[in-house]
């Protein structure tokens, strides 16, 4: 009987034992749990802050100063704020333009190629995309209806031209 009583005072002490144990590997997974919790919270957070910031206007894209076009393609600040305030799409363009490209090479480019423009060479496509982007953009915050932005959008080689004709214009002066 005392031997029972000894088993039994044995298996209470290991069943003891044994529970600081499973309390002990307990604790330690719902640490862990909720250090994962918290990890998945966090980067979470990051992806809405980053999301939030390419969707925010304020701070669209600015760097140092610099407005990033796209691509490694900078502006001044200043130049797209400027332009943002224009009230047409024609002085937006024209604004852009001038910002993008110096007058002196606007002068010495095309909207596109063709037999008459010579040895001029056509502005860069991807600036062009770029710029056509940031108009559309631009319409978009100005509530523009669907249509509008598209005959908008065909007009943009017609202002590009203009911007080139009067930057030749001024360089001849």
């Amino acid at each position: 009987m005392q031997k029972m009583g000894n088993q039994a005072l044995n298996q209470r002490l290991e069943g003891e034992q044994a529970l600081p144990q499973q309390e002990f590997e307990r604790r330690q997974h719902l640490r862990a749990e909720q250090q994962r919790r918290l990890l998945e919270a966090e980067q979470q957070q990051q992806q809405q802050q980053q999301q939030q910031r390419l969707n925010n206007d304020n701070d669209y894209y600015l760097h140092n100063d610099q407005f990033l076009l796209g691509d490694n393609f900078f502006i001044s600040s200043a130049s797209f704020r400027d332009a943002s305030k224009e009230d047409t799409p024609s002085r937006f363009i024209t604004a852009m333009a001038h910002a993008i490209w110096r007058s002196e090479l606007l002068a010495t480019r095309v909207v596109r190629k063709q037999k008459n423009t010579g040895e001029r060479d056509p502005l860069t496509s991807r600036k062009v995309e770029l710029l056509s982007y940031h108009f559309e953009n631009f319409m978009r915050t100005r509530n523009f209806s669907q249509e509008r932005i598209r005959i908008e959008l065909k007009k943009l080689n017609t202002y590009l031209g203009r911007v080139i004709t009067s930057a030749k214009k001024k360089l001849r002066l």
